[in-house]
């Protein structure tokens, strides 16, 4: 089974409908998501090179980064070919 993680803030929006879509999309895929809290994995995110989140990493390589300007539909879209190209 593949390993992922996601980089995340509590009470981020954005970060609430990858977790949904996440929720969605993950039975159909052998992949698991670890959640990382950028709070309280300081040292995970500051060793990552990403801006927004959420921010999905395969180790140090960033597979795709949210943008402000991603609804949830662009977002479901990109997360789900995410998870198809791995």
């Amino acid at each position: 089974m593949k390993k992922i993680t996601m980089m995340y803030l509590n009470g981020c929006p954005y970060c609430n409908n990858a977790k949904k879509i996440l929720d969605e999309v993950l039975k159909d895929h052998d992949v698991e998501v670890i959640y990382a809290e950028e709070n309280h994995e300081k040292e995970l995110a500051d060793s990552l090179d990403y801006y927004y989140v959420p921010s999905f990493f395969d180790g140090t390589k960033k597979l795709y980064e949210a943008s402000k300007s991603d609804s949830y539909d662009i977002m479901k879209d990109k997360i789900v070919r995410m998870l198809n190209e791995l």
